[in-house]
């Protein structure tokens, strides 16, 4: 029902299962399964004399006990290599072209959400005197990203000063993420004798701001292709798709739930918390930049072709750990 389903996009009848997969049953025994699994929630008729589409509860069985994984072909791969031979290691743009690949294959909505930077390990601060009131700091994390900010200052520091202040804070932040070190800042340092005094209470106060390691926008791509799929040919269902699609924060949330296992992770149909998203799935998979994660997936409607998205995702996230590895 399920296969039958995905390939035509109409409710599928025993007479369409009996001639199609050759099953060795009438169609007067199939019906009667088919009553079967109605009741027991698997699928369900959605007008009177129409054949049977699944329900989530029916599609979660599938993916859970039923379901082959579809491996993706040798030239299948090449093919997806390709889209990066000549893409330059700007993270940014290396999520553009994911987002883009993972739409036009699947022909849903694919998704590329920006690393979470707060989860970077601080790797070191360095500081540069640029005029007498102005301090540019250069803070670096693991995954070979830095964050410049420029600061005010009273009077020039001594540059021995200014060594010994970013000696003595990267001691103390050695080996900690951004996250806690916005959290616990002040304390770390209070008790510091040596380096410059003012310079440090200034950082105290700024720490919010001086760690604050935003997350990159998401990716979106595949908008055109999902809009042509059969579910949204009528205006209320249009609608639907094109609400998702302008809110970026029903999309980070449903690619970004139950974002801290590894593995593929699916989401379909009801499962999902927000009411806009009851009629759509999602398949994603984390991605590392050294330690710190970022997401991606594909979104389209609960009826898609969960066999072989699972593998497309899985590869290409693979794909970018070994396009984004850290040195």
């Amino acid at each position: 029902i399920i296969h039958g389903f995905i390939l035509t996009a109409n409710p599928v009848g025993s007479r369409f299962l009996s001639k199609k997969y050759n099953i060795n049953l009438s169609p007067a025994t199939i019906r009667n399964v088919m009553a079967d699994l109605e009741e027991m929630g698997y699928i369900e008729q959605p007008y009177t004399s129409a054949g049977r589409i699944p329900t989530s509860k029916g599609y979660r069985f599938y993916v859970n006990s039923l379901m082959m994984v579809e491996k993706l072909t040798s030239q299948e791969k090449r093919s997806i290599k390709k889209h990066f031979e000549s893409v330059n290691k700007n993270v940014d743009e290396i999520l553009e072209k994911t987002s883009q690949v993972l739409g036009r294959i699947t022909k849903q909505l694919g998704v590329a959400i920006g690393p979470r930077l707060s989860e970077g390990i601080f790797e070191r601060m360095e500081l540069i005197q640029i005029s007498s009131n102005r301090l540019m700091v250069i803070i670096s994390i693991k995954a070979g990203i830095a964050k410049t900010m420029m600061m005010e200052i009273n009077s020039e520091i001594p540059r021995s000063e200014l060594e010994e202040t970013s000696r003595i804070i990267n001691e103390r932040l050695q080996g900690l993420s951004i996250s806690e070190i916005r959290k616990t800042f002040a304390k770390r340092i209070c008790d510091i004798s040596g380096g410059n005094k003012e310079l440090i209470r200034l950082f105290v106060d700024s720490s919010d701001n001086l760690f604050e390691f935003t997350q990159k926008n998401f990716h979106l791509g595949g908008t055109k292709n999902i809009i042509e799929q059969p579910e949204f040919s009528s205006t209320e269902n249009m609608k639907t798709i094109i609400e998702l699609i302008e809110d970026k924060n029903i999309i980070i949330h449903l690619l970004s739930k139950n974002e801290e296992s590894d593995g593929i992770k699916i989401s379909i149909g009801e499962e999902n918390e927000i009411k806009s998203a009851k009629d759509f799935s999602v398949i994603s998979s984390n991605y590392y930049i050294g330690n710190i994660r970022g997401t991606l997936g594909v979104i389209g409607p609960t009826r898609m072709r969960y066999s072989k998205i699972v593998s497309l995702v899985e590869y290409t996230a693979n794909l970018l750990n070994n396009i984004l590895e850290v040195e």
